[in-house]
C-alpha cells in the first residue's frame, strides 16, 4: 500500500510478524522484512504496487527481534541485497537473537552486516538513522526529512510504547528516546506494529499521550 511519495506499507500478517516498509527512490530500501513464513505474501503485495522484490538494494531493520528480522536471509538471497546495520545492531544482533529464542520460542536465523550504516544518502534519498535504545539496546528509528516520515519499529506505536520487560529492555532509555524523536517534524508515523499515525496534529497528540505513560 502506497502511503506517500516513494513510501509503501505492508501490514504485519500474524503473530510474530511486523509491519514491513519499502522506500523506493534511486535505490530500493526494505525495512523490517518480518517473519520468514510471510515473506512471499509480502512479495506479492509489493508486485501489486509495481515493486519487484528482486530489485531491492538495501535491507534495514529497526532492531534484532525475530518478528522484524527473521526474513532478512530470504530477501538477501532472493534480491542479492545488502544487509545494512547500525553499529549497535552489529554489536547486539547475535546476543539478542539467541535470548529472543529462549524468551519467544522463535529460532534465530543467522545474519550479519554487509555494511555498517549511520545514515543513508543518495542523489534522491536522505534517510537518517537515529539510535533509540529502550525496547532493545539496538533499536533505531529511520527518518525521511523530505517526506516528514518517521519509521519507529517498536519504540512507539499508535497509543503505545515498546515493551521493556524483555531481556535488555530499559524504560529510562526508552523514555529518553521517545523524548528525542518527539521533537522531529513528523507528518506520518510508521510503527513496527498496528496502525500508522497520519497528520502532524495526530502525531503530536500521540507523543503527548505516550509521554504521559511514564
Amino acid at each position: 500500500m502506497k502511503i506517500c511519495e516513494n513510501v509503501y506499507w505492508y501490514r504485519e500478517k500474524g503473530w510474530m510478524d511486523a509491519n514491513t516498509f519499502v522506500i523506493k527512490g534511486d535505490i530500493t530500501v526494505l525495512i523490517d522484512p518480518g517473519l520468514s513464513e510471510y515473506a512471499w505474501m509480502k512479495c506479492e503485495e509489493m508486485r501489486e504496487d509495481g515493486i519487484e522484490p528482486q530489485e531491492i538494494d538495501i535491507l534495514l531493520i529497526t532492531h534484532s527481534h525475530p518478528d522484524h528480522c527473521d526474513a532478512l536471509s530470504i530477501f538477501k538471497k532472493y534480491a542479492n541485497a545488502s544487509i545494512c546495520l547500525h553499529s549497535s545492531q552489529a554489536e547486539w544482533a547475535s546476543t539478542i537473537s539467541e535470548v529472543s529464542y529462549r524468551f519467544l520460542g522463535v529460532k534465530p536465523r543467522d545474519f550479519k552486516a554487509d555494511i555498517i550504516l549511520d545514515d543513508l544518502l543518495t542523489k534522491k534519498m536522505r534517510l537518517s538513522v537515529l539510535h533509540t535504545p529502550g525496547h532493545t539496546p539496538d533499536s533505531v528509528c529511520f527518518y525521511l526529512p523530505e517526506n516528514a516520515v518517521l519509521l519507529t519499529g517498536d519504540t512507539v506505536f499508535e497509543r503505545g510504547i515498546g515493551r521493556t520487560d524483555m531481556p535488555f529492555g530499559d524504560e529510562d532509555a526508552l523514555k529518553a528516546s521517545i523524548e528525542r524523536i518527539s521533537s522531529l517534524d513528523v507528518e506520518i508515523l510508521l510503527p513496527g506494529h498496528g496502525n500508522i499515525v497520519k497528520g502532524r496534529d495526530k502525531v503530536r497528540e500521540n507523543f503527548v499521550f505516550l509521554m504521559n505513560l511514564f
